[in-house]
């Protein structure tokens, strides 16, 4: 009977142990969590920097957190840095390569790099997983529009606005691809509401084409 109580009690302990040691991850994971929310409140408001911060304290507490490599190559792509966040962004695939929000971060990069093939490859990959990512379908869209494929560009664009139909993105370049093969009316009425949305959005201003379409 001495032998079965002292058994039990080591039972109790090591269990009671395991409890205290789960717990402990589980508020380091959630102070890790809370940067990367703090980091994409930054991000949203343009304290990029700020928010690389954030994201680098989320990393310090784990270093396998998906979604703050992500969120962090976010953050670099919105500073014209797009190699480094190729960067982030394969680390996050190394960690979880099925990661929706890291395949579409890349296509991305990629884009902005101009490597509109390649884009397209993590992007089919994305939505192969996902068919109803709305930010997959509209850069597959941008990466059609740079490669001159505006019919195909606008069976991606309409997809990604059946989802949602004030998606920016899918707004803006449905618009483009409308203004490339002529239809000057349906560029207009995209661009319109696109302006509406958000008159100040980095993606109408980079498309001139939306500028004069809007006059």
């Amino acid at each position: 009977m001495e032998t079965i109580s002292k058994y039990t009690i080591s039972i109790v302990i090591v269990a009671i142990l395991c409890i205290i040691i789960i717990s402990g991850n589980t508020k380091i994971f959630a102070v890790g969590s809370e940067w990367v929310s703090k980091g994409d409140a930054l991000n949203r408001m343009g304290n990029f920097s700020q928010a690389l911060a954030a994201y680098d304290t989320a990393l310090k507490i784990d270093p396998n957190d998906k979604q703050a490599w992500v969120s962090k190559g976010d953050a670099l792509n919105r500073m014209g840095n797009f190699s480094q966040a190729l960067a982030a962004y394969d680390t996050a695939l190394r960690i979880d390569p099925n990661y929706v929000n890291a395949l579409d971060g890349k296509g991305w990069a990629l884009n902005e790099l101009g490597d509109y093939q390649q884009a397209i490859v993590y992007l089919d990959k994305a939505l192969k997983i996902d068919p109803t990512y709305k930010w997959s379908l509209s850069n597959i869209g941008w990466a059609l529009n740079e490669l001159g494929d505006y019919q195909q560009a606008i069976v991606y664009l309409d997809k990604a606005l059946k989802i949602d139909p004030n998606h920016l993105d899918g707004l803006v370049f449905k618009a483009q691809a409308l203004y490339k093969i002529g239809n000057y009316t349906g560029a207009k009425y995209y661009s319109d509401k696109a302006f509406e949305i958000d008159p100040k959005s980095p993606a109408l201003k980079r498309l001139p084409c939306l500028r004069i379409a809007h006059l």
